[in-house]
């Protein structure tokens, strides 16, 4: 008897008269399993026939004397639900089903100290279980309504996995099995692996239809085909056997296969081009294709993966199985499926529907279309790199750079290659030991860590090798012994301080021996910055009364050094200082990556070009003990001897030192560095004046606003720009400049990303 279109149903469970069922592998997989105790899922693309699937294996359980109870999540509630609402509505599910002689309301009310879950658990365990009369089979349908839901629901797959560890001891919990249907990923429901239910059940596969178990359906298609299976075989060609289609395109050939002509392919064919194919939005119900397509472009987070997956099924036929996020999500979708270990498109429906005219449009609707940009007229382009350099050099001139550029230079001057130490000079050092070697040996202190007996001693020692200069950095404000001051010469230098410091202007001075010459004395004030880093050298400035000298200590030595050379301090008309051919660059208010205030920049500054090795070294108690006689003619001949304290009190940062050296050590250096620029044309420190300075950055933001003009992609561009800038000035400072490396940065990458700002676009993008 022909079958009425009714006997095609589209969407919902199959009712279990319906002659139109097709039983697949999976039923029969899924019966058996239960009837083993088997838990089992059935996790698959919407209108696969996962809840026709569940009806009819529902119907074979009861025949076969095992109780069955079908909890539709979906109908509980997944919005605006509560925990007790949702695990309450189970537990009615459980009691109306099974028909429990129990009050729920009064059950929940006597246990109402314990969760949600925990309530549930137990009622399986006291109420439910020891009622069977028969093993009873729970199936959880629409499971992925739980990811609606506003509270945690781990707990509840922990529960279903809980009762199923229990069979091992308890004999009543192999009575209990539990199905879960759904379209949901594992991963989407639990995410600990311990504690999921799904790793320890059996996945039930849902396939298209065959040709062989398609047979139910061909009574209802008699009347259309002469050659019915042909008909058959050309619908499921179209279709791939998925469930709803089969059903949907078998009533269409009822419908409208009459009023074809030709073989039965061809009929087919013209029915799914007219009634699906064709404006298949509108067509499109009940509906299906705009569910996967849903699934695809709203439902999913990552839709643009998900597209270039597709389209590479779509090109390559077929993609190899790897189930990553991306795969698993796709075949959740409908759209593809797995077969012999690869996905393929699930069917020609499909294929034809979302064709790649179609993923190139969603891909345009992801992707923004970049704006086609034509450039400014480049008169405009100095105009804003001018503006750029103005804001730039404004918050240089205010200092915002100069902590930024403090410390780039302690890095790159770190990075220079190594100098090795310069070998005129050698540090006498005094410790805590030192000290201590003078008390043992009577040396009696007044008023200065270094005894006079001991600075005798000292001088006794060193004399007869003729050093050119004996450095002392110890205050000494008492007068020198007697015995001391008849030996001291010319040859002799040491310290005082002049004190002014930034946070006061009344100096703190400490005294200069009384017995010695002006000449003989220097200050030995550093100039600090407020990083604490010793970066400036201070040559010359006013003295007090207590410090009458206006040289330091450094420079002191370096006259008397130089002197033996017939070289002398000069001013030129520009009052600069001047040793021999080399003048000393005198710090100016801005310079390099300085921004110094009036009360920094005191007397007559320079920057200081340190090495990265020290001079040679030795102890006072050592050279005292006379560990050193054999080599000392050679350690003392001609050079400067400095005798200092290494106390941990007198440390200062300097760049390209990871150390804090001693106040010695510096010492060294600043002398170093003036005595080595005039006698082995070492390079001091120099700088751009400030035109030059607005200059190099207008250049550099000028640069980077041409250049983004057809240049691509503007991150790289402003990497690579910046990488060159850092290199510059890197170069610059091998040969001792100092150019500033931050504004010329901020202002290239500024010009880079405000020049694309400025362009007109002539598209309008989509939006996302």
């Amino acid at each position: 008897m022909p079958a009425s279109d009714s006997s095609y149903q589209l969407g919902g469970s199959l009712p279990l008269d319906s002659l139109s069922y097709v039983v697949r592998q999976a039923d029969d997989t899924l019966f058996q399993a239960l009837m083993t105790g088997t838990y089992c899922y059935v996790l698959n693309a919407r209108q696969m026939g996962k809840s026709s699937l569940r009806v009819r294996t529902v119907d074979r359980l009861l025949d076969a004397g095992i109780s069955c109870v079908e909890v539709e999540l979906l109908g509980i509630g997944s919005q605006k639900i509560t925990a007790p609402q949702w695990y309450g509505g189970i537990i009615q599910i459980l009691i109306a089903s099974l028909r429990l002689p129990v009050n729920r309301r009064q059950w929940l009310q006597a246990h109402d100290d314990l969760s949600p879950v925990q309530r549930l658990g137990t009622f399986i365990d006291q109420i439910v279980l020891p009622n069977l009369q028969q093993p009873l089979v729970i199936f959880f349908d629409e499971i992925d309504s739980v990811l609606g839901l506003k509270f945690p629901t781990e707990e509840f797959f922990g529960l279903i996995r809980s009762y199923y560890e229990k069979r091992a001891t308890q004999t009543l919990y192999r009575q209990l099995t539990v199905v879960m249907l759904g379209v949901a990923t594992p991963s989407d429901l639990i995410h600990d692996p311990h504690a999921t239910p799904f790793n320890i059940g059996q996945a039930i596969s849902l396939q298209g239809f065959t040709l062989a178990e398609a047979q139910p359906l061909v009574p209802g298609l008699a009347s259309v085909f002469t050659d019915v299976q042909d008909g058959l075989a050309a619908i499921l060609d179209w279709t791939g056997g998925q469930p709803f289609l089969t059903q949907k395109l078998c009533r269409l050939m009822q419908q409208y296969g009459p009023t074809w002509e030709g073989s039965p392919q061809q009929m087919v064919d013209g029915v799914v081009r007219s009634h699906i194919l064709d404006h298949w939005e509108a067509q499109d119900d009940p509906e299906h294709l705009r569910t996967i397509r849903n699934r695809l472009m709203i439902n999913s987070a990552q839709p643009q993966q998900l597209l270039r997956l597709y389209q590479q099924i779509l090109t390559h036929g077929n993609v190899d199985i790897n189930n990553s996020r991306a795969q698993i999500e796709l075949r959740f979708s409908g759209l593809v499926i797995q077969r012999q270990g690869t996905l393929q498109v699930f069917n020609r429906i499909y294929s034809s529907v979302f064709d790649q005219a179609w993923i190139n449009q969603q891909l345009q609707t992801i992707t923004p279309v970049q704006p086609v940009l034509s450039p400014l007229p480049l008169w405009q382009v100095p105009l804003i790199s001018l503006g750029v350099t103005g804001l730039v050099m404004v918050i240089q001139l205010l200092g915002g750079f100069q902590p930024l550029e403090l410390s780039l230079f302690d890095r790159l001057m770190g990075w220079r290659p190594t100098e090795p130490a310069d070998d005129r000079f050698l540090i006498i050092t005094v410790s805590e030991s030192d000290i201590q070697y003078q008390e043992q040996q009577g040396y009696e202190r007044t008023g200065s860590t270094l005894a006079d007996q001991a600075i005798l001693q000292v001088l006794k020692k060193l004399s007869p090798h003729h050093p050119r200069v004996i450095g002392v950095d110890f205050y000494h404000e008492a007068p020198y012994e007697p015995a001391l001051v008849n030996v001291l010469n010319e040859q002799y230098i040491t310290v005082c301080e002049v004190g002014r410091t930034i946070d006061t202007d009344t100096p703190t001075s400490i005294a200069a021996p009384p017995d010695l010459d002006p000449q003989q004395v220097g200050f030995s004030d550093f100039a600090i910055d407020p990083d604490y880093g010793v970066r400036r050298q201070i040559i010359g400035m006013d003295g007090t009364d207590a410090c009458p000298t206006q040289a330091a200590f450094s420079l002191r030595l370096a006259l008397h050094y130089l002197a033996t050379e017939g070289i002398e301090l000069a001013f030129t008309p520009t009052q600069q200082a001047q040793l021999g051919s080399q003048i000393l660059p005198a710090l100016a208010p801005t310079s390099g990556g300085y921004q110094l205030p009036g009360n920094e920049l005191g007397g007559y500054q320079l920057l200081v070009n340190y090495r990265h090795h020290h001079p040679a070294q030795i102890s006072l108690a050592s050279l005292l003990r006379g560990e050193h006689d054999e080599q000392l003619a050679e350690l003392v001949r001609d050079r400067i001897i400095l005798i200092g304290l290494t106390d941990t009190k007198d440390r200062h940062s300097i760049p390209g030192q990871h150390q804090r050296l001693p106040g010695i050590v510096v010492h060294a250096h600043m002398t170093s560095q003036l005595i080595s620029a005039v006698l082995d044309q070492r390079p001091l420190l120099w700088w751009w004046p400030m035109p030059l300075e607005i200059l190099w950055v207008a250049t550099v933001s000028l640069t980077g606003g041409l250049l983004v003009r057809w240049l691509r992609p503007y991150v790289f561009l402003a990497g690579s720009g910046v990488v060159i800038i850092l290199l510059t000035g890197y170069g610059i400072l091998l040969i001792g400049g100092w150019i500033p490396v931050i504004p010329a940065s901020l202002a290239w990458i500024i010009s880079i990303g405000v020049t694309p700002l400025r362009y007109k676009s002539s598209h309008s993008s989509h939006s996302s």
